[in-house]
Formats: structure tokens, sequence, C-alpha cells
């Protein structure tokens, strides 16, 4: 299969759906807040290459032409989402390198947001495979002598949650690593701006044990927000900044969320999350690894 629906990966590896989609998978399959979505196989991927074996650069996945059967799967899969309801997508890559023991990916590969054709998706689709190639992806793979010959990059599309607030979230403390402190960063609009570290995000740390929040108020310079096409940035206002994005109730859904997220797992993790309208969305999960 080319493309598969979250709902249909409890008997996929990861080297078919690749990390990301596989653990998202999961969750779902846990009755776990995670948006409607497929993922395009590491095996559409090697299709495309073994039928366009001279690609190399960016330019050259853009314009080469997806097999039929491939376009024609993940057709169906975008058809499926729009039935449900779904207008926008974030087009991530998921490979099944990703979250290793000794290394992580994280950050290597490439996203797209507030995608919202099919045309568009397919085009976003060849980029994220363009970007297991690129020198940044390279170095890193050298770097801890990982061999990227098995070629095994998936695509997660994903219904987009349209963020109010959204952030990181630690089941165990990054720096001290104390287990019992849950720790999450989270500012206004789309996660990116937090996970690119393009803001000073409000942290707030939780005992697990005893519930106690401690909170660290932060600058919140700008949020990233869905424009006609892709994203934009503005700066938010002196109201915003002077004030924490997260209430107290947010915060203890967000620590029960990730306390049962890392039980899932059996080991320390963290966590991507958007609100949308008062709701809570599991984005991503990943063990931590460093």
């Amino acid at each position: 299969m080319n493309a598969l629906s979250l709902t249909a990966l409890q008997q996929v590896s990861v080297q078919t759906a690749g990390s990301k989609a596989r653990h998202l998978g999961a969750m779902l399959a846990q009755g776990l807040p995670v948006p409607p979505g497929f993922v395009v196989t590491t095996d559409a991927f090697q299709a495309f290459l073994r039928a366009n074996p001279d690609v190399q650069t960016e330019a050259d996945f853009l314009s080469a032409p997806l097999p039929a059967v491939i376009a024609e799967e993940i057709a169906a899969q975008f058809s499926a989402l729009q039935e449900q309801g779904v207008t926008v997508v974030a087009v991530r890559s998921s490979s099944a390198l990703e979250d290793l023991n000794h290394a992580s990916f994280a950050g290597q590969y490439e996203t797209y947001l507030n995608v919202c054709s099919l045309d568009s998706v397919l085009l976003h689709i060849k980029r994220c495979w363009a970007s297991y190639f690129s020198p940044a992806v390279q170095h890193y793979a050298k770097q801890h002598q990982i061999c990227l010959d098995s070629l095994a990059m998936g695509v997660l599309v994903q219904g987009m949650v349209e963020a109010d607030v959204s952030g990181v979230i630690f089941s165990k403390h990054p720096v001290t690593c104390d287990p019992d402190e849950i720790v999450i960063n989270a500012s206004y609009g789309l996660g990116e701006a937090v996970v690119s570290g393009l803001v000073t995000p409000d942290s707030f740390i939780v005992s697990k044990r005893t519930g106690e929040i401690c909170k660290e108020l932060g600058l919140k310079e700008v949020k990233i927000l869905p424009a006609a096409t892709g994203t934009m940035t503005v700066e938010t206002s002196a109201a915003e900044q002077e004030v924490f994005c997260l209430g107290d109730g947010h915060i203890e859904d967000l620590a029960a969320l990730t306390c049962r997220v890392e039980a899932l797992h059996g080991r320390p993790v963290d966590l991507e999350f958007a609100i949308q309208a008062g709701t809570v969305y599991l984005l991503q999960v990943r063990p931590i690894t460093t």
C-alpha cells in the first residue's frame, strides 16, 4: 500500500509508516485526541525513486511525475479526509530513522502547514521526500554514523489544527532529568513558533506527585497564524504578552495527557500539542532520546 489512514497502522511497522505517523496511529488507537490523517508510506517513496532514478535536487523532485497508482491512492485518502470535514492539512515528514536511541533527527526534515488542495498536497509530499537528501540531513546522519540507504521516508498528511495556543511538553524535566516534573512550553498560534525557537514561550512545571504548578511568563514575541496559503508571522499584543497563554485547567489537562502517553510508551516522551477553541489535540509523540 502506498497510502494508509492513521486508523490502519496498528499492524504496520515503523519501517513502512515512519516514526511520527506510527506513534500517532498508536495513540489514535488508544482514543487519544489525534487529528485525522493518513501516511504516504516508505514504499511509495521507494517506488517514486525507482520511477525517477535521476532525481537529485528539490527541483528534480518537484518536476518528476508521481506514478499514477501512488497519486490515485493519495487522492483517495485526501478525499476521505475531506469527507470527515477536513479542509486544510499539514504535510509532515515521517522518517523511520527519527527517534533512534542515540539520535532524533528532530527538525531536520520538512513540515508544511496550511495546505489546502490535492495538487498542493502532492507537491509538498515531494518536498518532504526531497528533504531526505538535504545537506542538513546528510550531515546529521554522518555525525551520528547513521546509514540512509534504507530510503525509509514516509509522509504524514493530517488535518491541521488552527491553534489558539500550542507548544511542546516533556514528561521528565529536559535539563534536570527529574522524572516527577512535566515541563510545558507554550505560546500563541501554531506550534512552529515554539518548536523553531522563534519565541520565548511561557513555561510551566507540573509535579506528577503533587500536581503543583510553577509558572514562568515568557515574552511570546510573535505568533504564527494560517494565511491564505502557508502561514504568516505577526507580533503579539502587549495584552497577550502580559498574561499566561494557558489557564490552570488546560495545564492540568495537558499534564494528565502527558502521563497517559508516557504510561502507554513505558518511557519518557516529548509531545507537541495544540489547543483550538478550548479543545486539546495531540500532534506528535516521540520518546526522549537524549
